[in-house]
């Protein structure tokens, strides 16, 4: 600290606290005195040090950078940049010090002048990008040596000033500041709205497919409408992934009359309520990388964390849409919302699209929020899936590589068409916005969000990896699809959901399939064992679904191509990772539930919308019991191998070896039985599907494979 007697100047790293570590009197002391930067202490240090500064005196501080963006600083950077100049920033960005591991602390080293003069330009080096400590410092130097690099940018606190709530945005150009400064915002045209908080989101959300389906009221065009269909459950917009254009739709709420009631008094009581199922352009709060704004119709509540825009008309939301998507309007929000978070109030801040060609952009996004569509249905948690990709038309004729093959070359397309279209809607944009700074950022393969786009969806080394990537995963799609058929789920000759309400059976499956080409399991247990024990053994009931959805005569062939897709044996697949792919498939609320032993030599499979009271005796008494039978006949006469005088010394030892190993899965399977799923059996549990996976799945505890389900 070396300057004047009077004021010194200051070089400080000023300690970080943020206003919820504070205890009461020290957070009182910050509202009191530094309300402009009460949030932490280092912005309460940056106002203080401003007070040591005589005129022109300096202040070198190394903070971190959220006082620059954040909103709750907006009063702060306003005086700052009035009252003095930033002469020169560092933006470190995340990785700024070798001792502070990840991404843990995003930083920025600025001097300010405390000349008054918002109109003097200063130095801005950009090394949020670099990697780590030496990568940022040698760009520095770089920098220092040549002001006229890439990554140095001059500006001035009159050119903050001129944007929506003043951020530090050093790196925009000429263009998109013009447009700030005269287009009208984004807020005039459209209301972005914050959606509703539950309270207890437990009581109240569920995933769709948790809940009975004749309860489900999708397309609800109003809440009168949605209350007098004297449905339960609705559509339910949660943000979620970063997936453009359309889709992230499979969350549900309790909303009929009397828990609309409940809600509204609790939470955050239902704010923008006279927005609900209204369509919209919607968009995840908090993300990373480039934003994501999804076009949702009508029928959705919304949440806090689904934050949504509405504007009157078709043509001017898909327009909305269009820009929201756009690079231009990327660049926009990185300069007043360059965080994780995307609030309300940045998308009315933004300047609003340009009125020139509304159509022709409306047609643009209508093209990519049609395949981003289909898209979302071909995947079986969209409530509109109605059948495996696969089950294309003359199916029954192809052999199952071919179809994969048409199937994968189909969505190839498509991605690629998705990108022209994306490239197009930028140009058009950027064209309109007059913005020739900034479109570096241009877009590949893999950002297109769709699911079938094997860039995107497989993040891999090597990209000629994809190929068998996105073959696995059609195929392991279609094997859950033909396990969703032996439910009666789905079924081969009617599209879309045949059994998803609870206690339904296969006699209500008949009322609706008549004549089904592949039956559905008769009493909801399937078998999942190492070996073919049973009749409607799992993988059984899979070579006969192959061979009536594509053919009898391709049968072998299609299996050995599924075998290949899968890298092993059909059986092994089921029994080693049917149910970890159908969790994760089902995001932690898995539809089938599979009954296993503790070492997993019995397993059984049932599906949860077909489960009774007396489903676990079923599985006691006609599986495990019958399995435990005809291990032990196993066992005596492999008992009879190893002591018969006709066996060789090879087959004797084999025998006992075997009979050893059946004897640990008896004692296995015996203590399970008196220990778990015998006295669970008595208890005949009754389970309803209002109250969601979460609840229903822990009644049956350690009956039940809790491995990769969480709880």
């Amino acid at each position: 600290m070396t300057s004047s007697w009077e004021k010194p100047q200051l070089v400080a790293n000023p300690p970080y606290m943020g206003s919820g570590n504070m205890g009461p009197k020290l957070a009182e002391f910050a509202k009191r005195e530094y309300p402009d930067s009460k949030s932490d202490l280092y912005a309460m240090f940056i106002e203080r040090n401003r007070e040591f500064l005589a005129i022109h005196g300096l202040s070198a501080l190394v903070t971190m950078h959220s006082w620059m963006f954040l909103s709750g600083y907006r009063r702060l950077r306003a005086n700052l940049l009035k009252d003095c100049a930033i002469s020169s920033m560092a933006h470190l960005g995340t990785n700024g010090f070798g001792s502070i591991g990840g991404d843990v602390v995003s930083t920025a080293a600025f001097v300010a002048n405390n000349a008054g003069a918002p109109g003097l330009a200063g130095s801005y080096v950009r090394l949020v990008a670099e990697v780590n400590e030496l990568k940022k410092s040698h760009a520095l130097r770089k920098a220092a040596l040549d002001p006229s690099s890439d990554n140095v940018f001059w500006m001035s606190g009159r050119d903050f000033l001129a944007l929506p709530n003043a951020p530090i945005a050093y790196w925009i150009g000429p263009s998109l500041r013009s447009a700030f400064l005269d287009r009208p915002a984004v807020g005039t045209i459209a209301d972005s709205r914050c959606g509703m908080n539950t309270g207890d989101n437990g009581r109240f959300i569920r995933e769709w497919w948790e809940v009975n389906i004749a309860d489900f009221g999708p397309n609800m065009g109003s809440l009168d409408e949605a209350h007098d269909s004297g449905r339960k459950w609705f559509p339910y917009n949660k943000g979620g992934t970063a997936r453009r254009w359309y889709g992230n739709q499979q969350s549900v709420i309790s909303f009929d009359r009397e828990n609309y009631l409940i809600l509204a008094q609790q939470g955050n009581k239902l704010p923008s309520r006279d927005y609900y199922f209204r369509s919209c352009v919607s968009w995840s709060k908090i993300g990373a990388g480039r934003p994501a704004f999804r076009y949702f119709p009508p029928g959705f509540i919304f949440d806090g964390a689904g934050m949504s825009a509405f504007v009157d008309g078709s043509e001017l939301l898909l327009q909305l849409t269009s820009y929201l998507n756009s690079n231009a309007a990327t660049l926009a929000l990185e300069a007043i919302a360059p965080t994780m978070n995307i609030q309300a109030g940045d998308i009315a801040d933004l300047p609003a699209p340009s009125d020139e060609d509304a159509s022709s952009a409306a047609e643009v996004a209508s093209r990519l929020i049609e395949i981003h569509r289909i898209d979302w249905n071909s995947s079986e948690i969209s409530w509109e899936f109605r059948a495996s990709p696969l089950m294309s038309e003359g199916a029954s004729c192809q052999s199952l590589a071919t179809s994969v093959d048409a199937l994968a070359s189909t969505w190839s397309e498509l991605s690629l068409q998705s990108l022209r279209l994306e490239l197009e809607n930028d140009r058009n944009h950027n064209a309109r916005f007059g913005l020739t700074e900034g479109l570096h950022n241009e877009r590949s393969l893999k950002d297109i969000t769709l699911s079938n786009n094997s860039a995107n969806r497989f993040s891999l080394a090597d990209p000629a990896d994809a190929d068998q990537f996105q073959r696995t995963g059609y195929v392991r799609d279609l094997i859950s699809y033909a396990v969703g058929c032996m439910f009666g789920r789905y079924s081969l000759d009617n599209p879309g959901l045949v059994l998803a309400n609870q206690n339904e059976s296969l006699a209500d499956y008949l009322e609706k399939v008549v004549s089904p080409s592949f039956m559905p399991d008769e009493d909801n247990v399937l078998p999942v064992l190492s070996d073919s024990w049973f009749e409607d053994d799992i993988v059984e009931r899979f070579r006969e679904f192959l061979k009536v959805s594509f053919g009898a005569e391709h049968f072998e062939e299609n299996l050995r191509f599924v075998e290949d897709a899968l890298g092993k044996d059909i059986r092994q697949y089921f029994v080693q990772d049917f149910y970890k792919d159908h969790v994760q498939r089902y995001k932690k609320r898995p539809i089938y539930w599979l009954f296993s032993s503790p070492k997993g030599s019995f397993n059984a499979l049932i599906y949860m919308h077909r489960y009774r009271p007396d489903t676990v005796s079923l599985v006691l008494n006609d599986y495990l019991h019958e399995f435990q039978a005809k291990l032990r006949a196993r066992r005596t006469n492999v008992e009879q191998v190893a002591v018969s005088m006709v066996s060789t010394v090879k087959e004797q030892a084999a025998a006992r070896k075997e009979s050893e190993q059946i004897g640990k899965v008896l004692l296995e399977l015996e203590e399970w039985e008196q220990n778990v799923l015998y006295p669970l059996a008595t208890e005949q549990i009754e389970i309803d599907l209002d109250d969601g996976v979460k609840a229903n799945y822990p009644k049956f505890g350690a009956a039940l494979n809790n491995k990769y389900t969480g709880f």
